[in-house]
């Protein structure tokens, strides 16, 4: 349905293309049929600074999405194969558990939906999630201002950014209060 909804769209003239859909995916399994519950998103088109949706703006809503909801450390491998782009195509998982892929469309599905420009797709698999997601907490300001600090990582292209985070914020010591992703140069 989402890639239908986005072939109308997109064909039509939109510039921009943001949908998504929550609901319940249904899987034979042996004699039974497992039902969970997954969110499904679609991008496509042009961001805000008419530049072209990339899988970066997909990681970014993915990220979002999952830090609201409680999803613990996701890490995010090259695949998807064969419904997604073999160069920018990724499964995520958690602890080493599937827990579902992001990515651009494969060329040949997005030939066969009638697309005419690439889209990035995602699916979730929200029973992935905790019961309860994350109680929203406040605190009061500091009493002195926040001082911001760039920090460059040398590394292979193949290291999960889960892994990264992991040993920064490990590394970085109490005084340091929240370690955030600004870009990844190749």
């Amino acid at each position: 349905w989402l890639l239908t909804a986005a072939r109308e769209t997109l064909n039509r003239g939109e510039r921009s293309l943001a949908i998504f859909e929550v609901g319940r995916v249904f899987a034979a399994n042996g004699e039974e049929i497992d039902e969970a519950p997954r969110l499904a998103v679609v991008l496509g088109g042009q961001t805000e600074g008419d530049r072209p949706v990339d899988v970066g703006d997909l990681k970014g809503k993915l990220a979002t999405t999952m830090d609201r909801t409680g999803f613990e450390a996701v890490s995010w491998t090259r695949g998807g194969a064969p419904w997604l782009d073999e160069t920018e195509g990724a499964v995520l998982a958690i602890d080493g558990e599937v827990v579902g892929c992001a990515g651009l469309l494969d060329a040949a599905l997005g030939e066969r939906w009638e697309l005419r420009q690439p889209v990035y797709v995602a699916e979730l698999d929200l029973a992935a999630a905790p019961a309860s997601p994350p109680v929203v907490s406040f605190k009061a300001l500091p009493r002195f201002p926040a001082v911001t600090a760039d920090m460059t990582v040398e590394h292979d292209a193949d290291l999960p950014y889960a892994n990264l985070h992991q040993t920064v914020t490990e590394l970085a010591g109490s005084d340091v209060e929240s370690v955030d992703l600004v870009d990844r140069y190749t």
